[in-house]
């Protein structure tokens, strides 16, 4: 909408940016929108994430318990989708330790970089497949994302 300034993402089945995220088997959680855990995913999963992303982020996590299932802030879903791609993972935790950071500098609540910490332990503990140790082993040396072009209307 040019008169405000804002842009809308649509996507069918799949989100394509730094990376593809398949809802497909997902879109029923909720007859309106992406459950809370597809939502905090298109979150971070942006490489070059910025604060109003951030700000996102923490506003979910503010609301929103992480869980064990549906519905909330679903981690063992979140940790089934990095036990399998590497990268998808490295990028999530790049990320969560940013806005960590940004939580205790900026003093939102306390249970905001609590909720930040569980996940985080709930990817690690995750354990990975053949393909995400295979790829670990080549690390940050070869790009993990993609960078999507900013579409401007």
């Amino acid at each position: 909408e040019e008169e405000h300034e804002r842009q809308v993402d649509i996507f069918i089945d799949k989100m394509h940016m730094c990376h593809t995220i398949d809802f497909r088997e997902r879109l029923s959680l909720d007859p309106r929108t992406l459950s809370l855990s597809d939502l905090l995913l298109t979150k971070l999963q942006i490489v070059e994430i910025n604060e109003k992303d951030i700000l996102d982020v923490i506003a979910l996590l503010c609301d929103h318990e992480i869980v064990t299932r549906e519905p909330g802030i679903d981690a063992g879903y979140i940790a089934g989708l990095t036990a399998h791609d590497w990268g998808l993972q490295k990028t999530l935790e790049l990320n969560l330790q940013k806005i960590r950071q940004v939580a205790l500098e900026q003093s939102f609540p306390e249970h905001v970089v609590q909720r930040i910490d569980a996940l985080l332990a709930v990817l690690a503990a995750r354990p990975k497949s053949l393909g995400w140790k295979a790829r670990a082993l080549v690390g940050e040396r070869v790009q993990w994302y993609e960078l999507p072009e900013e579409t401007r209307r």
